[in-house]
């Protein structure tokens, strides 16, 4: 049970809540937390904050207090990737234990956030993360919860788990092995310098991959096509072709992959910059034909689709549909 009391009346009593303190643009968080036992000493402290009353938690069957039922939900979607701390003023702060890949399940986090108490936030699916960093919080917003409802709400994550899934959890890159493909008759006659090559190993670095297979042809179907067989040869688990990708007459890189055995799964995606990219694969090898303009921007289509190609996921024309709505990506 939650009472309101005065903070007179408060003196030897503990905290229901985290008491918080604002200093603009300097520090926002705890002053107290639950659980503290107010002093006389504390009083000036709370008049300082603007604070008449505080919140006094007494437990009661069937409730569960915001603390810890912040935290069962937290721990109930995620894997072993990641592990919980806190409860800060209500929240569960989900953290990952080593680098990698965050993925989190949208129709979970869609149910979690459909109760009204509850809130469950991430940072940007696909994101590229580091040790210890914060992937996501979660908390109910009423001070205590009844615990049936809770039992309902921790249930959604339990129930993946059976079947050895999580709503959140963080993936390190599954392809370290990559070729990369230029087909461009200027660059490999010389009268353009290669800026596509360095391009792609500055973006696979962070990823702990590597460039293993390299070669520049000419926009010549038999040329490319003979470079794909090279690079399969080298064992690379996936190939990048920049350049020829445009309506000219002399872009042939689809219809070089398409003569190489790969199936073209989408050309020309709405992810922008570098629109005029294709998706297909040879056998279990993903590749990418990348429009060459991707060069020339801090984010492209490469960005994008990197740590989806990393992580291994089955990409479908339904989810590439999907991609338009936010597809013009931040140069910021």
């Amino acid at each position: 049970m939650i009472k309101k009391v005065k903070i007179e009346d408060a003196v030897g009593l503990p905290l229901g809540a985290d008491v918080t303190q604002i200093i603009p643009q300097k520090y926002k968080g705890p002053l107290f937390r639950t659980g503290h036992v107010i002093s006389k000493k504390d009083l000036d402290m709370l008049r300082m904050i603007g604070k008449e009353y505080v919140w006094i938690y007494e437990k009661q069957e069937g409730f569960i207090h915001q603390d810890e039922a912040s935290l069962r939900i937290a721990n109930s979607l995620i894997d072993e990737s990641l592990y919980v701390s806190g409860p800060s003023e209500g929240w569960a702060i989900i953290k990952a234990k080593e680098s990698g890949i965050f993925l989190g399940d949208d129709k979970i986090a869609k149910k979690i956030n459909g109760f009204n108490r509850t809130i469950l936030t991430t940072i940007e699916n696909y994101s590229l993360v580091s040790e210890n960093q914060q992937v996501a919080k979660c908390k109910i917003t009423s001070i205590e919860t009844n615990e049936r409802l809770l039992d309902k709400i921790e249930s959604i994550g339990k129930d993946l788990k059976k079947d050895n899934k999580s709503a959140l959890r963080v993936v390190k890159p599954m392809i370290k092995r990559f070729g990369v493909i230029v087909t461009d008759s200027e660059v490999y006659y010389g009268l353009v310098e290669d800026a596509a090559t360095g391009k792609v190993i500055e973006k696979l670095k962070p990823y702990g991959a590597q460039v293993v297979f390299n070669k520049i042809v000419r926009d010549d179907k038999t040329e490319i096509k003979k470079a794909i067989d090279e690079a399969i040869q080298r064992k690379v688990e996936a190939i990048i072709l920049t350049g020829g990708m445009g309506p000219d007459p002399d872009d042939a890189t689809a219809s070089s992959i398409k003569e190489a055995g790969g199936k073209i799964l989408r050309y020309g995606v709405p992810v922008n910059p570098a629109s005029m990219s294709l998706i297909a694969s040879i056998g279990d090898i993903p590749l990418l034909g990348i429009s060459a303009g991707f060069i020339s921007f801090k984010k492209s289509f490469l960005d994008f689709i990197l740590p989806r190609i990393l992580v291994k996921e089955k990409i479908t024309k339904r989810e590439i549909a999907s991609w338009g709505l936010g597809g013009i990506l931040r140069q910021d």
